[in-house]
């Protein structure tokens, strides 16, 4: 071996320690680096944690208004439902009543002979035309007063006519 000269020898170690410290500072810069890096994906993986949790407690709130809606839905659908089975018995008891004879109710037998007595009055004025025509002037404005949406009674009081003869009268005019 051939003797290398302690010059050559120092400034072989130097360069090797300049090398070994660049080495060194270059590990530690890495890794001062790969910290930071670390450090900023460690930062958004927790970002990314906590809006994970805000979208389940947001899909589970969404359930759970999502359930009390259709709860609700269901419930007014039930009640349209019941009313409209309802309608539609009432509309069959209609149709039935509408497939029955129709059948006049007879008046209580006071109001026949005040009907009666009434018509029996009436023949005997007869004789003149100038009673006719005040009765059929209360007729009319009786018929008028009706439509005018009067009760049988008021138009009785206001026309000086039985109840009867106003009924009578309501009931021809329909």
């Amino acid at each position: 071996m051939a003797f290398i000269p302690m010059k050559f020898l120092s400034l072989f170690q130097v360069v090797a320690d300049v090398l070994i410290l660049a080495l060194v500072l270059f590990y530690f810069f890495k890794r001062k680096e790969d910290r930071k890096r670390d450090k900023i994906m460690e930062d958004r993986a927790k970002e990314m944690l906590l809006l994970n949790k805000s979208m389940d407690t947001l899909i589970k709130e969404a359930q759970k208004v999502t359930e009390s809606l259709m709860n609700a839905l269901d419930s007014k659908q039930s009640g349209v439902k019941e009313i409209l089975d309802g309608l539609e018995a009432k509309k069959e008891e209609v149709l039935k009543l509408l497939a029955e004879p129709i059948m006049l109710k007879e008046p209580p037998e006071e109001e026949l002979i005040e009907i009666d007595d009434e018509l029996d009055e009436q023949v005997e004025l007869d004789e003149p035309d100038e009673k006719k025509e005040e009765v059929e002037d209360k007729y009319a404005e009786a018929a008028r007063l009706a439509e005018e949406g009067y009760s049988p009674d008021e138009i009785a009081s206001q026309v000086n006519l039985s109840r009867g003869e106003v009924e009578l009268i309501l009931d021809l005019k329909k």
